[in-house]
């Protein structure tokens, strides 16, 4: 079993972010989550969109939304609807759960 000690320079996530953006609840720290959270669906849009041999047209098309606008998700860009997530996450083949925060 190897044994290991904390050195005094190494930081958690939690203590980087709390430097760098803020204490957990304040404006930056959230807005970072929030484009976070939206370049993590994008790539999850993207990634199965691809492996279901979907260009983006095809899914925009399904969806009735822009290719523009799916490309503006994908990328983690757009501000989209709750309704709109679940609806483009559906047409993958995924299902909006909520559920509660550790």
């Amino acid at each position: 079993m190897l044994g290991f000690t904390r050195s005094k320079n190494l930081t958690t996530l939690d203590e980087h972010l709390s430097r760098s953006y803020g204490e957990r609840g304040t404006a930056a720290r959230e807005n970072l989550h929030s484009n976070a959270f939206a370049a993590y669906v994008g790539v999850i849009v993207q990634e199965h969109r691809k492996q279901h041999g979907l260009t983006q047209e095809d899914l925009a098309n399904r969806l009735g939304v822009k290719k523009t606008y799916l490309s503006r998700i994908e990328n983690g860009r757009a501000d989209i609807r709750l309704s709109t997530l679940a609806r483009v996450l559906g047409a993958i083949g995924f299902d909006l759960v909520a559920m509660p925060q550790k």
